[in-house]
């Protein structure tokens, strides 16, 4: 098997290659305190139960409803619909969907921004005992938003109100408590980071059936991050957080089983995983099992579905899925060749500060590719990938820079 760090289609000037998924890039499921969602996903029975409860005012369902449209788990992505249960759900005085409504409004998922009424939501939300809604408040007072004065005061009470709730809950076996306070301990949140103590409330967590801690476990014992790397323990916890219908989980348990991590080597097990995570909407999966299919890797090539598998990862906004797909388009392969198409999406990918995409993107202006040949603007491209640590980039601008560009 290729080693997934491995670069193909190198050319010998223009480093205009294929990214690749690497174990490099296993995805790390411990999000910013402030975070609403986790990737456990449920199925349509669970949701249609979770709404006939909601229309009974169940409060805790209402919220399950909101965190579902929100990430899309189950149902079709909707943040309207999201911003509706959450915001019944805070008036059943339910802390989470609180926290949620108020996440809502701060980033304008649902409803136009208003930071007021998003210190509003979380208020009522740290006033019920949720965790997470006084970790958002006291974020919101540390960036100085409009209408709202920062008050780094107010922002160290409620990062500490965060974590002593998530403590006490904890204490008692709660499993959000548990959760929260591996974030606390994960990120450094009020008490400095502590990689054994994120790792000990992550298997607490797991042991509770929360995919996040199991997750978080997983990658834990991947990185060697609070206790020695191991490889057997990060593949258990991350099959356990599979088994509780986490995205991620599912994702980095794929690429244990394509690499033999911890596992025999499984290839036909790897893309049926990356398959399932491609189909609730993990980027990376589908990207990952676009690569396999694009390379024959466990599966027959197949050019045609690779592309269209980039195509759905570039959609769900992944830089990496974007830049495969602008290299389907710059060769050919698996569709018609559309060199503005392949310079949109290397331009695209080079926002993003994906730096293969920036290389690419100065290659196609250095030749005059779909665009005027600019060599200052090629070397300004390439000055970029390199600076984000592509060596293809570094090369090609010092190449310039002897040409006398």
């Amino acid at each position: 098997m290729k080693n997934r760090s491995f670069i193909i289609a190198l050319t010998c000037l223009s480093g205009l290659i294929l990214s690749l998924p690497s174990t490099a890039k296993i995805q790390n499921p411990a999000s910013r305190i402030t975070d609403i969602v986790s990737e456990q996903n449920s199925d349509k029975s669970d949701t249609e139960q979770l709404k006939k409860a909601c229309d009974l005012n169940d409060a805790e369902a209402c919220q399950q409803l909101g965190r579902a449209y929100f990430s899309g788990d189950a149902v079709e992505k909707d943040f309207n619909k999201s911003f509706e249960y959450f915001s019944k759900a805070c008036k059943l005085d339910n802390g989470a969907g609180c926290s949620g409504l108020g996440f809502a409004y701060e980033y304008g998922a649902g409803k136009e921004i208003s930071y007021q009424k998003a210190l509003e939501a979380y208020t009522k939300g740290c006033n019920l005992n949720n965790s997470f809604a006084c970790g958002n408040l006291g974020d919101l007072y540390a960036k100085d938003a409009p209408g709202i004065p920062k008050d780094e005061q107010k922002s160290a009470e409620f990062h500490q109100k965060s974590f002593n709730i998530a403590e006490d809950l904890c204490r008692g076996n709660d499993p959000e408590g548990c959760r929260t306070l591996m974030y606390h301990y994960y990120y450094g949140n009020v008490v400095e980071a502590d990689h054994k103590k994120a790792l000990d409330c992550a298997v607490k967590t797991c042991a509770l059936n929360v995919a996040d801690g199991c997750t978080t476990a997983g990658f834990l014992y991947h990185n060697g991050l609070g206790a020695p790397q191991d490889y057997k323990k990060a593949f258990e916890y991350y099959e356990k957080g599979c088994n509780l219908n986490d995205n991620n989980s599912c994702f980095n348990l794929a690429t244990h089983y394509e690499n033999g991590l911890g596992v025999d080597q499984d290839l036909k097990k790897a893309n049926e995983l990356y398959e399932r995570c491609c189909d609730l909407n993990n980027p990376s999966g589908c990207v990952s099992l676009g690569y396999n299919y694009d390379t024959g890797n466990g599966v027959t090539q197949d050019p045609v579905k690779a592309t269209q598998l980039y195509a759905k990862s570039c959609a769900l906004d992944s830089a990496w899925g974007c830049y495969n797909l602008g290299v389907s388009y710059r060769d050919g392969s698996g569709t018609e060749k559309n060199e503005q198409k392949a310079y949109e999406l290397f331009d695209k990918t080079c926002a993003l500060d994906y730096a293969l995409g920036c290389n690419n993107l100065g290659v196609m202006i250095e030749r005059g590719i779909y665009v005027q040949q600019d060599y200052a603007k090629a070397k300004e491209a390439y000055g970029k990938a390199c600076d984000l640590g592509e060596q293809t980039g570094c090369d090609n601008y010092r190449m310039l820079n002897k040409k006398g560009y």
